[in-house]
Parts: structure tokens; sequence; C-alpha cells
């Protein structure tokens, strides 16, 4: 698989935000945005589906800030929550990616660092990259292919829609990247 070729040439965290945004579908900057599901709640101002995350194993459910400040629900993996929450800061601190500051609670690797990090490592493994990206874009595909088998395919499509963090609903014709 292309992603274990990329991991090769990544340091342990780079590794672990690679895990991340490939198990729960985040953007880079994301990524700095982790919190607890007890710290804040998804956005109101939009209706969620109550199907996202069907087919998927049970795991953690933790808040991201997308796109818009759009709030949404992730799932991660349980192995990789309890990782995530070793990691986690006595105290948040505000960092700053791409001149924007981030209120971040775990010692993660995330936004343009990661971004940066993953699309060289990507060619020198692979000799090209999609950047970090193409990792949603391997959830998405995933979550399609093979979790959500039995629905139809616009249903699935609203689904991963949504926990990708989508600010339109897609149609049966639309791209979903």
């Amino acid at each position: 698989m292309e992603i274990h070729a990329v991991m090769a040439h990544l340091s342990p965290m780079a590794q672990l935000s690679t895990l991340i945004a490939f198990n729960g579908g985040l953007r880079v900057k994301e990524i700095l945005t982790l919190q607890r599901k007890d710290e804040a709640e998804a956005s109101k101002g939009r209706e969620w589906d109550t199907r996202r995350f069907s087919g998927r194993v049970p795991g953690e459910r933790y808040i991201v800030t997308g796109k818009n400040g759009l709030k949404r629900k992730v799932m991660l993996d349980k192995k990789l929550a309890q990782t995530i929450e070793s990691l986690r800061l006595d105290q948040p601190k505000v960092i700053y990616d791409r001149n924007l500051p981030f209120e971040v609670k775990y010692d993660l690797l995330g936004g343009q660092k990661f971004s940066a990090t993953f699309s060289k490592a990507s060619y020198q493994a692979l000799g090209w990259s999609h950047g970090a990206h193409g990792l949603r874009f391997s959830y998405a595909q995933q979550r399609i292919d093979s979790e959500l088998q039995g629905m139809t395919y616009v249903d699935a499509k609203l689904i991963v829609s949504q926990e990708l963090g989508h600010s339109v609903f897609l149609t049966g014709n639309d791209p979903l990247l």
C-alpha cells in the first residue's frame, strides 16, 4: 500500500499524523484542532446524518474545526486515540500555522509542517505526491468501497461528505473531494 511506503520515510510523529488523517479523514489543519468530545460540540447549524460512521469498528469521537469554522465529530480508532491521549498537553498552547493562531491540546504534528513533511516523504517513496490531502481521498474511498456496502451510492456519498466536513451536501453527480 502506498501509505506504508510513504510512512517508512516519516518520523514517528509524522507517522502518527498520517494515521490520524487517514483514519479520521482529517485535513492537515484539523489535526491541530482535535478536542475531546466533551470539550466542544459539533456545529448546530446543520443537520447531521445519524448514519455517520456506520460500518466502522467503534472508536473514540473527537471534535475538529474545519473550513469556515465548521465543527464536526470525527471517529478515530481506539488504539490511535490512546496514543493521542498520551500526547495531551497539561495546558493548551497557541501555535501559528500559515499565520493563523490555533489553540492546540495535543503534541501532534499538523498544518503546514505536516503537509510539507508528508509531501517530501511521498516524493522520496513514490516519486510523486498528492500531498496529505490524498489521505482524505483514501479515507473516502475506503468508506464508500468497503464500509458502506448495502447503501445506495448517493447515501454513502452523503454520509462520507458529512464525515469529511464538506459544507454542501453532494448529489449523485458531484465529485467527493
